[in-house]
Formats: structure tokens, C-alpha cells, sequence
């Protein structure tokens, strides 16, 4: 992977393709690796449609962290996206990912819009009226990683459902693929990067009406982390959204599809 050099540390990041840009960024406490391993989603078929760039975010994968929660606000972790640009000398592309990587890519939409060709929000987060209850979930976890450490923290992510249940139709593996990278985060690190989520939250429905690209949004059901509200709300709200909410694993490997559909179109 290539390092990039930041104002808070170095990030990793690698590309692939030809064609149009798009930087795509991953969720909370994943990683680059995760994102090709875990089986959720299959992006490979997309280096054939378009240059794909992927990175990890501050204190995820093999990009070293810092221990102060403003560092992974969302609207700051939006910079990097830029700075990722910049370093393969990508003027315009197309910004997006899943969860915190969507929330991110907004951000980036608002700060430099006139680089940004178009968003794909994959599970978008939750937000506005949602988003107090995972806020304290944040909380709690923080606090447990620096009373009792990470392994009462790893026991507790097993005992945690799959949501939505479908993740097994799609990775029956993940389970195991989710715990192997959780233990390999920096868990001095952790309790700043749940706080900075913590912290954060989409932009106001004013603010997000001024995002005039296109934009293709693809949510699930049964995820409260990730609600099929968010998603909706984001698609009645952007100016020039389109998207899906899928109810099946079948209806997730398609996404792959649509969002090569997509950056064709607005290429």
C-alpha cells in the first residue's frame, strides 16, 4: 500500500482501475483489508468500470491513530479524503463508502464541492433523531476498553447479534473475519475513535439540500446501527438522489452492479 503523510499521521491507501475516480472510504473500525475480505460486498468487479481508491482511515488498517476523539469527527475525517486525492493527483472523482466512510463523503461534498462528481452512501449511519441511542452505545464502549481492556470488549462484540441477519447469507464467516480485526486495531486508540463518532452526526436537511451531484444511496433493513430511515430520509432530501433499500443478501450483491451503473452514467 501507498503512505500518504498527514497533518495527524500517516495513511495507507492503494488504487486499482482505469476510468473515472472514486475514493471510497470504510466504516467504523474496519479497514481496507476487511473490505476486500469479509465477503459483504464484492467491489473487484469495479476496477473494470472505474479507478477505484481505497484508504485507511486514521487508526484503522495500517494507518497509525491518535488519541484525541476531534480526529475522527466525520467532518474532519472528510480532509483526508482530499488528501488522498491530492497524492494520486485526482482533481475531480466520485466520493463515497459505507457507514462512517458515507457520512465522511457528505462532509466532502460540503467542504470542496466543486471536486466532488458524485457521492455513493453504502449503509448510511444513523442520524438526527436516531442517533442519541448509538451515541451512548459509544460511550459505554469507550469506557469499557479503558476499564477492563480489550478482550471484555471482543467478548462483548461476539455476543452481539448480526445485524441485519442476512450479514450471514452474505459472509458466513464474518463473525470471525469482524473479531480478527477489532483484536489487530490499536485499542489505546479506540476509546478516541468511538468518542469522535460519538461526537459526530449528518449534516442539518438545509445544509444537505445545497449537495446539487448526483448521488446513489443504498441502505438495508434490519440494521438499527445503520437504519433504513437514515437512507430514505437521505434520498427524499438530496437534490438529485436516487437509490434502494435492500431486504436480502440476494439484493446486496447487487449493489456492486448499481454503483458501476451509477459512475458510468455521470462520468
Amino acid at each position: 500500500m501507498d503512505k500518504i503523510s498527514t497533518p495527524l499521521g500517516v495513511i495507507s491507501s492503494e488504487i486499482e482501475g482505469y476510468g473515472t475516480p472514486y475514493i471510497r472510504s470504510h466504516g467504523l473500525t474496519h479497514s481496507v483489508d476487511e473490505d476486500k475480505t469479509s465477503g459483504l460486498y464484492d467491489w473487484s468487479s469495479l476496477t473494470a468500470r472505474c479507478q477505484i481508491v481505497r484508504y485507511d482511515a486514521l487508526g484503522h488498517g495500517h494507518s497509525p491513530g491518535t488519541f484525541d476523539a476531534i480526529d475522527y469527527h466525520w467532518s474532519r475525517l472528510a480532509d483526508d479524503i482530499f488528501r488522498v486525492a491530492d497524492f494520486y493527483q485526482i482533481d475531480q472523482f466520485i466520493a463515497g463508502g459505507a457507514s462512517m466512510g458515507s457520512a465522511s463523503s457528505i462532509y466532502a461534498a460540503l467542504k470542496r464541492p466543486e471536486r466532488i462528481k458524485g457521492l455513493v452512501l453504502v449503509i448510511p449511519p444513523t442520524a438526527w433523531e436516531t442517533r442519541q441511542s448509538q451515541v451512548e452505545m459509544y460511550e459505554k464502549l469507550a469506557l469499557m476498553i479503558e476499564s477492563d481492556g480489550i478482550d471484555k470488549y471482543l467478548k462483548l462484540q461476539e455476543k452481539i447479534p448480526l445485524s441485519p441477519p442476512f450479514l450471514a447469507d452474505l459472509s458466513p464467516g464474518y463473525k470471525a473475519l469482524r473479531r480478527q480485526q477489532l483484536k489487530q486495531m490499536d485499542a489505546t486508540c479506540l476509546p478516541a475513535i468511538y468518542r469522535g463518532a460519538g461526537a459526530s452526526d449528518l449534516p442539518n436537511i438545509e445544509l444537505l439540500k445545497s449537495i446539487c451531484c448526483p448521488v446513489l444511496v443504498l441502505g438495508w433493513h434490519g440494521d438499527t446501527g445503520h437504519p433504513a430511515s437514515t437512507a430514505e430520509r437521505l434520498i427524499e432530501v438530496l437534490p438529485k438522489a436516487q437509490g434502494s433499500i435492500a431486504n436480502s443478501a440476494d439484493e446486496v450483491r447487487q449493489w456492486p452492479s448499481q454503483v458501476g451503473d451509477f459512475i458510468e452514467l455521470i462520468a
